[in-house]
């Protein structure tokens, strides 16, 4: 049995694609041009985050506590998080002609970020890059509560708490800032940021715990044709873009919620699963880094063409990626031999 599902995987790593192409004219280019539609593949990681937690909170809910489950998501994804958090703020700070010996201040302006606090507003920081290190305390702690409420109140959070948190969720950030891309603009008790992961998460559990059982019995091609329509309203992202308003993306986040369902139910030959799988891994420290990436080139590469700037932006982007990858691979491994 395949232990990761190269489908999903694969589409993760497009989702984390699309999220560093909208920085690249929005960073790089100063203005968007055709993929300012792009943010709300944010959303894609919050409900795919809800779907397998959902998952999980089914195989091991009598064993795993809510902290439990989080402690061992922030083993898994704090390492990288530290890593980016640190290093984008003394790359930016070199690049505002910062000395060296500067670092340690660095480090204390960040503080906040370090502490996975920056996304409940407590403090400002040196470097900010684009939301993307505000998206794993906003994670951790939606996961916290989802998952207590998930595991000890299933009942009543699929058939009142989660529809209540998608909706006036949702409304709220809408109602409030006009379009979804916001993560520390406060609304009385906590950042929009935070509201954003509880209703996409939300969204992703209730698929898993609702429509994935009914979606279990269809036929492969059936599932095949959704996969299609939904990757079809994706480019539309970009062909339609002039005429989709800022409350229609609401539609897409049901579309990633039905992919996702669609996805998980079907499986790719093993060779093609093995290569999709390490694709999704880079989407990670892609989702983490494109923004320093972005900070630089507009440093020592500036003023490339549009089409020029995206290879060289996506080519350095992926060589370093899939290199730290496989260093940290290579210190997992020497670690385990040294053990």
């Amino acid at each position: 049995m395949q232990a990761r599902n190269g489908f999903v995987e694969l589409y993760r790593f497009i989702a984390a694609l699309g999220i560093a192409l909208f920085h690249y004219e929005w960073v790089y280019m100063g203005t968007s041009c055709y993929l300012g539609h792009l943010y709300i593949f944010v959303e894609f990681f919050f409900v795919l985050s809800g779907f397998f937690l959902a998952q999980n909170c089914n195989k091991a809910a009598a064993e795993v506590s809510a902290w439990e489950y989080v402690g061992r998501q922030i083993k898994k994804l704090y390492p990288l998080y530290l890593l980016a958090v640190i290093s984008s703020a003394w790359i930016t700070g070199r690049l505002m002609g910062w000395g060296g010996a500067s670092l340690p201040l660095i480090t204390w302006q960040d503080k906040w970020e370090i502490l996975l606090s920056y996304v409940f507003g407590w403090g400002g920081t040196v470097y900010n890059n684009g939301g993307a290190s505000a998206y794993v305390p906003a994670l951790l702690f939606a996961s916290l509560i989802l998952y207590e409420l998930l595991r000890s109140q299933k009942r009543l959070f699929t058939a009142v708490v989660g529809p209540i948190l998608i909706v006036c969720g949702y409304s709220r950030i809408l109602s409030v800032c006009g379009n979804l891309s916001v993560w520390l603009q406060f609304d009385e008790l906590i950042t929009l940021g935070v509201v954003r992961a509880f209703a996409g998460m939300s969204v992703g559990i209730l698929f898993s715990e609702v429509v994935m059982p009914a979606l279990a019995k269809g036929k492969k091609p059936i599932l095949l044709a959704v996969v299609a329509i939904c990757t079809y309203g994706f480019v539309g992202l970009v062909l339609y873009r002039n005429y989709i308003g800022y409350s229609d993306l609401l539609f897409f986040v049901l579309l990633f919620a039905l992919l996702i369902t669609c996805l998980t139910l079907l499986r790719l030959p093993p060779l093609l699963n093995r290569i999709c799988c390490y694709l999704g891994k880079l989407s990670y420290p892609i989702f983490l880094f494109h923004y320093t990436f972005l900070e630089a080139m507009k440093c020592f590469l500036p003023n490339m063409p549009y089409v020029k700037g995206i290879l060289v932006f996506l080519t350095l982007l992926l060589v370093c990626t899939a290199s730290l990858l496989f260093l940290k691979k290579g210190l997992h491994s020497l670690r385990i031999r040294t053990a």
